[in-house]
């Protein structure tokens, strides 16, 4: 299990692999970008993130128009941008969001009301849903916390928690507005802080330590050092580590229940093969979702990990075929690989 564990934490703390640059048009309206988001923001304003978010609507093109209707640098619809032109007259002259300083200060101005209107657990889940609410509307957003508190679920973590929950939208929506800020906080904004675009800088805070720790021991702390993560990447990987060792428990817990309640219907062995077969299936099915996770995050592992990775994956496989046994110890019910 703690082996386990130790590949979830790597996976979610990684630095993604950025194989996009930004766009030329970008540096036009980088001075504007700071100036407008110090005065709105103060000068710890996360200029990266906004930065980010500009990239994924519009790649900076101003002329930019979606299929619904979206327009512009911050590709507000029409409806959005007549309300924060009319909410604001005294920051916004009219309603102009094909203008891009306009339409610079009003995307700062309204993730500034999202965020103002929204509280989380770190502030990497307070982004998280003000990106959400931005895209697809707070009133969605308050939705879905209010669902995934009616389930049990911590309403104050998005990474992990929130993030799965749909109060209704299409699938199609859903599966956009969840994109949406993944794809701006793990893999615009780095670029942009690379480029030097200001945002919060790293801090030797613990996280950082435990992570650095886990990597000693297992040989990799110079590649953390290299990556050089951020304080907003730190604190998002410390709430999906949390988030990861919690589903991890449940897991744990469900397999080792499985496991006794078949001991108790029966003594046969044909019924004890049945509950260890189902444990390490299970076991089985979260080291693929480890192995997903590293395609999809495009995480850049040095090829022993992954191939231990993969071994693992094996004798889980294995394990799930031709096990056969007694009984279940703990580290059989949680497929632990040692």
């Amino acid at each position: 299990m703690r082996a386990v564990i130790l590949f979830i934490l790597l996976i979610t703390a990684c630095h993604p692999v950025l194989a996009s640059t930004i766009p030329a048009d970008a540096a036009r309206y980088k001075r504007d970008l700071i100036r407008v988001s110090h005065a709105e923001w103060g000068l710890d304003a996360p200029v990266a993130t906004f930065a980010a978010q500009i990239h994924q609507e519009s790649r900076w093109r101003t002329d930019a128009r979606s299929p619904v209707g979206a327009i512009g640098l911050a590709q507000f619809m029409p409806g959005t941008s007549k309300w924060i032109a009319g909410t604001y007259p005294d920051r916004l002259d009219g309603n102009q969001p094909y203008n891009p300083m306009w339409a610079l200060q009003a995307l700062v101005i309204y993730n500034r009301w999202h965020y103002q209107r929204i509280s989380a657990q770190t502030d990497c889940d307070r982004w998280a849903f003000t990106l959400s609410a931005y895209n697809g509307g707070l009133g969605w957003v308050q939705r879905d916390k209010k669902k995934a508190a009616a389930q049990g679920l911590d309403a104050s973590r998005y990474w992990g928690s929130v993030e799965y929950v749909n109060a209704g939208r299409s699938a199609a929506n859903f599966k956009e507005n969840r994109g949406y800020p993944e794809r701006i906080i793990n893999r615009w904004q780095p670029l942009y802080q690379d480029a030097g675009w200001g945002g919060r800088c790293m801090r030797l805070r613990t996280i950082y330590l435990i992570f650095s720790v886990i990597a000693l021991v297992l040989g990799f702390s110079r590649y953390y050092y290299q990556q050089g993560l951020s304080q907003g990447q730190l604190d998002c990987a410390q709430g999906k580590a949390e988030s990861a060792q919690s589903q991890l428990s449940q897991f744990v817990s469900a397999s080792q229940q499985l496991a006794t309640n078949a001991n108790r219907a029966s003594k046969t062995l044909s019924v004890k093969i049945a509950a260890r077969t189902a444990a390490d299936q299970h076991s089985t099915q979260e080291i693929r979702y480890v192995l997903k996770t590293v395609t999809r995050n495009r995480c850049e592992f040095p090829p022993d990990v992954m191939h231990q990775l993969e071994q693992a994956r094996l004798r889980a496989n294995q394990a799930a075929t031709s096990g056969i046994g007694s009984g279940l110890s703990p580290s059989a019910s949680t497929g632990e690989q040692r």
